[in-house]
């Protein structure tokens, strides 16, 4: 294997994703704007390539020069925020400015980090045969994105790899660990009580080596533990050091739109993270071995640790 491209590197998977690449031997180039000291890329940039680029504007030629494999990781979301429908678009900006540019430079294979979210709109539980997205303008945008860059199948190899909700440290760019912002906040007030399948990124990193690795071709789901959202929370709201009867449970999703204020955006977290998702990883267990061996509790324990030491979020007491 020649030069893997990793977009995303300053986030959460993007990190493991280097972390386990490293560990693997593996040449690397990375894309980072701006390389945040709480992130694990810091610690470890002198041992890869980086290169500055807008995935959003005209794709350098020189980014792709020697590149064997692209693994695209990088994402772009905001729910419960103003901007999250421009948000989520640039989730098809990046695919439409990178995709070509790949395939002109000549890359042999794509790895589409895309999400559970795109497939997890329908019957439960989800496997790969399920296609239909979360109404989310995410999820929405995430699967526009998966289908621009199937379109390219013929040219690339194309990977397209739907993790579940991914926990654990390194998370720079809080993506999942948005959750635990809001209810520190006070922004998220409300939940609904479905299965949520939970995985710690790390599980999920050694997931796309595995993948990339055994030659794997088409879309595979790598998930973890499925968890009632009630026990998640519980958790996750004695971690933060907030009282047990902080949130609300909701007995059905929100509307789209729904409530005004504060709760307006409390209900749009809650769309995007309360949809249900039970999940089997069996045709990636079968393909490329695929085992997630973490805890998602324990995982979740490291994301919430990793945030307060970063400074990004203060606990409201210690937590027993």
């Amino acid at each position: 294997m020649g030069v893997t491209l990793v977009t995303g590197a300053t986030g959460l998977l993007g990190a493991h994703l280097v972390r386990e690449g490293l560990a693997r031997g593996q040449a690397l180039r990375v894309v980072a704007r701006t390389i945040p000291r709480r992130s694990f890329l810091w610690s470890v940039k002198e041992q890869v390539d980086v290169r500055a680029s807008d995935l959003c504007a005209e794709v350098p030629a020189s980014l792709l020069d020697g590149v064997d494999t692209v693994i695209h990781a990088a994402a772009s979301s905001s729910p419960g925020g103003e901007d999250a429908e421009a948000a989520a678009a640039r989730n098809v900006q990046m695919v439409e400015q990178l995709v070509p540019a790949a395939a002109r430079a000549g890359v042999r294979r794509w790895v589409q980090i895309s999400s559970v979210a795109t497939v997890s709109g329908g019957a439960q539980p989800v496997d790969e045969r399920s296609t239909t997205p979360r109404d989310t303008p995410y999820a929405k945008a995430k699967r526009a994105a998966d289908l621009l860059v199937a379109a390219r199948a013929g040219v690339m190899a194309v990977t397209t790899l739907l993790p579940t909700f991914m926990l654990g440290p390194f998370d720079a760019r809080p993506s999942s660990g948005a959750v635990f912002l809001a209810l520190r906040a006070g922004v998220l007030r409300h939940f609904v009580d479905v299965p949520k399948n939970l995985v710690a990124a790390a599980d999920v990193a050694r997931g796309v080596w595995a993948a990339l690795e055994a030659g794997a071709t088409g879309p595979y789901l790598l998930g973890g533990a499925d968890v009632p959202l009630r026990e998640f929370f519980a958790e996750a709201l004695r971690l933060l050091g907030l009282p047990a009867g902080t949130l609300e449970q909701l007995s059905a999703l929100p509307a789209e739109g729904a409530g005004e204020g504060s709760d307006a955006r409390s209900f749009a977290i809650v769309r995007e993270l309360c949809t249900p998702s039970e999940v089997r990883s069996t045709r990636a267990e079968q393909a490329f071995g695929y085992q997630p061996t973490r805890d998602p509790f324990v995982a979740l324990r490291e994301h919430v640790e990793y945030l307060s030491k970063a400074r990004l979020l203060r606990l409201a007491t210690p937590s027993a």
